[in-house]
């Protein structure tokens, strides 16, 4: 992915190191793509003959880190039968099972106990390269920044479906609206869903309010973390890549004869 920083974004000599935990949100049905995810959780669906779970893993091994809290729950055992410990990637893997599917923070939730660090939090349908998390990870090591979130320029059709990312007069965050009505959405940056967040963030969750779709959304949680005067960068870059059937390297969901 290629990086274009938001111009207020001064590095300085590493005084920290990167998460080297990630908790990463699996249990969503994908339901945008049945049938392909009828009977597959999306996150075993392939490109390039690869899980996209397989891709994040990998990039988040090549970025450092070592353990992950996968969160389960549409057809959980088939991800848990893939994914086992970890061993295939050199990390330590844990399952949290997501009883409702009611938004990004509910599932957040459900490793709160292990947001007692900094943690990536990624979405496991991605297929993410490590050269992307690379250059989050750069941010986070050489700034003040408490979170860092990766930004994705969007239509504003495409806005309305996504997290708009709002900034104040030095560019810095000021503000994430999940799913803006069309009336405010615009073609601008939107936040992927994948982010550092502080530990501050645990606290944060239970103040989530259920949205007009039932939903808890992180982006609330963050928006949160702002008005506590926390700060927040973004990392423009491309979006990360997702599972199309028009992608000429996309196939079908891996199987456990193909594991």
């Amino acid at each position: 992915m290629g990086t274009d920083r938001l111009a207020n974004e001064s590095l300085t000599v590493p005084s920290r190191s990167a998460p080297q935990r990630a908790i990463m949100l699996a249990a969503g049905k994908g339901s945008r793509l049945r049938p392909h995810t009828g009977d597959c959780p999306k996150p075993l669906l392939t490109l390039q003959g690869r899980p996209l779970i397989d891709w994040t893993l990998t990039a988040l091994r090549d970025a450092g880190v070592s353990e992950a809290i996968l969160i389960v729950h549409y057809l959980a055992g088939q991800i848990m039968h893939y994914c086992g410990d970890g061993r295939r990637w050199q990390m330590s893997l844990e399952y949290r099972w997501q009883s409702q599917l009611s938004g990004t923070a509910t599932a957040l939730q459900c490793a709160a106990d292990r947001l007692d660090r900094p943690v990536w939090v990624v979405a496991a349908d991605y297929a993410l390269q490590a050269a992307g998390l690379l250059e989050i990870k750069q941010v986070y090591e050489h700034s003040s920044a408490d979170a860092v979130v990766s930004l994705k320029s969007l239509s504003q059709a495409e806005m309305i479906m996504r997290s708009q990312v709002l900034f104040d007069a030095q560019a810095r965050i000021s503000r994430i609206i999940e799913k803006p009505a069309a009336m405010q959405a615009s073609d601008g940056w939107g936040a992927s869903l994948l982010y550092i967040v502080p530990p501050d963030t645990a606290r944060c969750l239970d103040d989530v309010r259920t949205g007009a779709g039932g939903e808890r959304h992180l982006a609330s949680a963050v928006n949160a973390l702002l008005a506590q005067g926390l700060e927040v960068r973004g990392v423009k870059q491309a979006a990360p890549r997702e599972w199309k059937l028009s992608d000429p390297d996309a196939g079908p969901c891996v199987t456990n004869a193909q594991q």
